[in-house]
């Protein structure tokens, strides 16, 4: 029988595990947000904790055991996203706590390497109030009832002090030259851009509207995509028109096709975490990326090293959704988990008369892959090579070429082969791979810098013998070969802003084209620029988003977290640029 005590009487010991769970959830968040801001944000954490914690006075106390699993929930959460900001310096989205597919090795080898001994004192507190509440003051804590009065001043008093703070936050604030699009905003015009509008990156999202109002959103968002009708608005048919329109007057100065049409093949290799910076960097007289610096040299390589990073939550799955659909993924969900069901114009399907197949090294499970392979029109999907290079103790990259390379050699032509290397993900350590000699030398770099370097040394290497092989085919002069970066990554000993920038390289072999282009460009453009070099017209490529390389109306790119990059952009570029998140967003939730 449920033990009522009296609400009228002062209990100490209820109020004791409160303020226990209280500063469980204080703590983390104040160091959070001390390594987010450089500051302890007291009255924030507070207030947000606060919210948080209301369900401790309205529930029946029979299920107040849940506020231990909300504090521990909080708790969690924080613990994952600072080992997730230490690598990517950004928050992990919400969305991919959900991902349970993901998990494999290699995810965990990641994990691993951000964790910390000092991340253990995160649990201290926790630990002390579930002891508290559960054991020394069960009976209080499972049978205290607050009065009605005490619920409802408690309830009005957090959600005022929550909506008070952020409302004096955004009075008070005063947009400097960065915040270009809130000038001469008015406060609720402000609030509804910086709170209620989705934010590319998840911790803007989180700097602007703090823990409770950030949790509240994003999950209320997918909950709200999920639930919303897949109709089109007039606002949303008009945006996507509108985008459509520009994209269509832009594209329509690319005159010609670049490569000769026929029965070209197409070897696409998108690399896992290849930054730009890393290319033609050497030390000692070693070069990290011998392979790759000789072939942007050759004179028929074309090559752009300035491309911008453009995915989203998805991050790999994300840069392959861009390269096979040429569409931006959604800045609202997990693309591969909400948009598999739509109708794309993909290159596989492009090529249809083209063998088709990918080569991935992890499970199809991963990020949706058996689903997506299909979507993309794919002919065959080869995947778990990871298990196969394990049981051959090789690299990883090394065994996916080889692999590939076979399948090369059997398949009908023409074909396109979509082949995807996995050795360079953080925390870039292949277990298979050895470090050079002359990379472990370099003791002044961070040891996070130097397993990099190894890593993109070891592609490059990989990169080196399958190409050879692949040259060893008698239509390899008839063979297209991309290579391409899935995203950027973090390595410590580089700069946030160079980060932020995420340059990463596009690179084409056999292209019948040399040079180096030299503003930024997206990964949207990849699309087209192939289309471009297998000598097919666009007027047989609809629906997707990027422009073609070749059109010398591209002088700029629109990165990750909305900002222009580039010099020289005409106004039709850049409002079509700015407009391309939002006009995707619609495109892919209406499946137009």
């Amino acid at each position: 029988m449920e033990n009522k005590t009296d609400a009228r009487r002062p209990n100490f010991g209820i109020w004791i595990c409160y303020f226990m769970i209280l500063a469980s959830i204080v703590f983390p968040m104040t160091m959070f947000y001390l390594q987010l801001r450089q500051n302890l944000s007291l009255t924030e954490t507070i207030i947000n904790s606060f919210v948080i914690l209301l369900p401790f006075f309205v529930i029946p106390p029979r299920l107040r055991w849940s506020a231990i699993v909300i504090m521990w929930l909080v708790v969690v959460f924080y613990v994952t996203n600072k080992w997730y900001m230490r690598f990517f310096n950004d928050m992990m989205p919400l969305s991919s706590y959900f991902l349970w597919n993901n998990i494999d090795g290699t995810v965990i080898d990641t994990a691993l390497s951000v964790m910390k001994i000092k991340d253990l004192s995160f649990g201290v507190l926790p630990f002390i109030a579930t002891y508290i509440s559960l054991f020394r003051f069960r009976d209080i804590f499972l049978g205290y009832r607050f009065s009605g009065k005490i619920k409802i001043i408690v309830i009005a008093g957090g959600l005022i002090a929550y909506l008070s703070y952020y409302t004096c936050k955004y009075i008070s604030y005063r947009p400097d030259d960065d915040d270009i699009e809130l000038k001469g905003k008015n406060v609720i015009e402000i609030i509804e851009e910086r709170c209620i509008k989705p934010q590319v990156c998840p911790w803007v999202d989180y700097d602007h509207i703090g823990f409770a109002g950030y949790i509240t959103k994003h999950i209320l968002s997918p909950a709200r995509n999920f639930f919303r009708t897949t109709a089109a608005s007039r606002e949303d048919i008009a945006l996507v028109d509108e985008f459509r329109k520009l994209h269509l007057g832009l594209e329509n100065n690319n005159k010609k096709t670049v490569g000769s049409s026929g029965d070209k093949n197409l070897v696409f290799i998108i690399v896992e975490s290849l930054n730009s910076w890393v290319i033609g960097q050497e030390y000692d007289g070693h070069k990290v990326t011998p392979v790759i610096d000789s072939l942007i040299s050759h004179e028929n390589t074309l090559s752009a090293l300035k491309m911008v990073t453009q995915v989203h939550s998805g991050v790999s799955s994300d840069g392959q959704f861009i390269y096979n659909t040429g569409i931006y993924p959604s800045s609202e969900v997990t693309t591969v988990s909400y948009y598999t069901g739509n109708n794309y114009n993909t290159l596989a399907r492009i090529l249809d008369s083209h063998t088709s197949f990918e080569v991935i090294c992890e499970s199809a499970t991963m990020w949706n892959h058996s689903a997506t392979t299909k979507t993309y029109g794919y002919d065959y999907l080869h995947d778990n090579i990871n298990n196969l290079a394990n049981r051959l103790t090789r690299g990883k990259d090394e065994t996916m070429f080889d692999f590939a390379a076979t399948v090369i050699d059997t398949v009908s032509r023409p074909y396109f082969a979509e082949l995807t290397t996995i050795s360079m993900h953080a925390p870039y350590k292949d277990p298979n791979v050895p470090t050079p000699k002359w990379i472990a030398g370099l003791t002044s770099l961070d040891v996070n810098m130097r397993d990099y370097l190894a890593s993109a040394n070891y592609f490059d290497t990989s990169l080196g013998k399958f190409l050879r092989r692949l040259a060893e085919q008698p239509d390899f002069d008839k063979t297209l070969v991309i290579i391409a970066a899935d995203h950027r990554s973090t390595v410590k000993g580089r700069s946030q802003e160079e980060y932020r920038l995420g340059f990463i390289p596009f690179i084409a072999l056999n292209s019948g084209f040399k040079g180096t282009i030299a503003h930024p460009v997206g990964q949207v453009d990849v699309f087209p620029t192939i289309l471009d070099m297998m000598g097919i017209s666009s007027g047989n490529a609809t629906g997707y988003m990027g422009l073609s390389m070749f059109n010398p109306v591209l002088t700029g790119a629109v990165t990750s977290e909305g900002k222009l990059i580039g010099d020289s952009i005409s106004d039709d570029l850049k409002r079509m640029l700015e407009i391309s998140g939002e006009a995707a967003n619609i495109i892919l939730r209406c499946n137009l």
